[in-house]
């Protein structure tokens, strides 16, 4: 069981921080957004 939930954590670990990352990116893009649409060239509204 030791090994099993080791990896578990491990993996647990990973996602966790690969999820941050995708949130950080994610705001990125949302600012990108908004900044595009105040400058009037937002073309598609979501």
């Amino acid at each position: 069981m030791g090994k099993e939930a080791m990896a578990d954590r491990l993996d647990y670990g990973h996602t966790h921080m690969r999820g941050l990352q995708f949130s950080a990116e994610a705001l990125k893009y949302v600012r990108f957004l908004k900044a595009k649409a105040a400058q009037g060239k937002f073309l598609r509204p979501i």
